[in-house]
């Protein structure tokens, strides 16, 4: 089992840990190391969390570890840091503070035992760019750091890719209304750019930069996002083909009837959820409109730390 150090003790960090405590089976977590919150701070942070239920976990302090039980009913102390000396005494660093999204910064993690940087968003320069159900099998052994894309890219590439396999498209729009953490001190909605805009020609490579169209806009509001894409096929899509068409699809993303709204998307670990009911057929244009927890998406990234350990 390969040993972990935990960067970032954010939202992204805190659901990649509960994450890790229902399923600890591949890699063992041994160090925490945050330069910004304190270790009383997490402890109560995780102890009366909005969505995340860590009661099962019970979580304490113990001198300088947090302690911390998984599903098997395993207690574990994790070291804690508020600085970066713990660098290079795990296997894996889970670089998830947001502070060095850049291969160039990353890469200092990768020394002494470490053999992986595990990079939590989109990282350009990285040695690869792994999405779990698109490319995750091309794993290599030698790549230093390793970015599992982001919450978008992980929504969009793996159903852009079928519907290319399946029907051609000539172009897609995406639109993104994303959540913002409180901490951000977010007042207004304010448009920027996305990385999917960049990452998706490199992760597609029949995909020109100018077929893709991104909007994306921060607003003030933690809950779960909404994401729409429409993409123009070569060939239409019926009504009775809806069905089939994304039913291979079902392992990464939720076709509910309905469209039940943002409650029951809380903690999804889906890529995105596209009521069936808010699916649009007109003409060679196929429309989708859905919503995605962008912090759950640690889901997928503790799958593809599963992965590289399992390899």
């Amino acid at each position: 089992m390969l040993t972990a150090t935990l960067h970032g003790a954010g939202r992204f960090a805190q659901h990649l840990l509960h994450a890790w405590l229902n399923e600890p089976d591949h890699y063992r977590l041994q160090h925490l190391c945050d330069e910004k919150l304190s270790l009383d701070t997490l402890a109560d942070l995780l102890s009366n969390h909005d969505k995340l239920d860590f009661s099962a976990a019970c979580p304490s302090i113990e001198a300088d570890y947090l302690a911390l039980t998984d599903s098997h009913g395993q207690r574990h102390r994790l070291r804690w840091s508020n600085s970066l000396d713990c660098a290079g005494d795990s296997q894996l660093w889970l670089e998830c503070s947001g502070r060095h999204s850049r291969a160039t910064n990353a890469r200092h993690f990768h020394t002494g035992r470490t053999r992986h940087v595990l990079v939590s968003a989109s990282c350009p320069g990285a040695d690869q760019i792994l999405i779990m159900g698109f490319n995750h099998s091309d794993y290599r052994t030698d790549a230093a750091v390793i970015s599992y894309g982001s919450c978008t890219v992980n929504a969009f590439i793996p159903l852009a890719q079928h519907l290319y396999l399946q029907r051609n498209w000539h172009q897609a729009q995406v639109e993104v209304i994303h959540n913002s953490p409180t901490h951000a001190n977010l007042h207004q909605p304010r448009r920027q750019h996305c990385t999917l805009q960049d990452m998706a020609p490199q992760l597609l490579p029949w995909l020109a930069p100018e077929q893709l169209h991104v909007s994306y806009t921060l607003i003030p509001w933690q809950g779960p996002s909404l994401i729409n894409m429409r993409f123009e096929l070569a060939r239409p899509v019926y009504a009775h083909e809806l069905t089939d068409l994304l039913a291979p699809l079902q392992s990464l993303y939720h076709f509910a009837p309905q469209d039940t709204g943002l409650n029951p998307v809380i903690n999804s670990r889906y890529n995105a959820e596209f009521p069936l009911s808010e699916i649009e057929l007109s003409g060679h244009w196929l429309t989708l409109k859905g919503y995605f927890d962008n912090e759950n998406s640690a889901y997928r990234y503790h799958q593809l730390i599963q992965h590289i350990c399992q390899q």
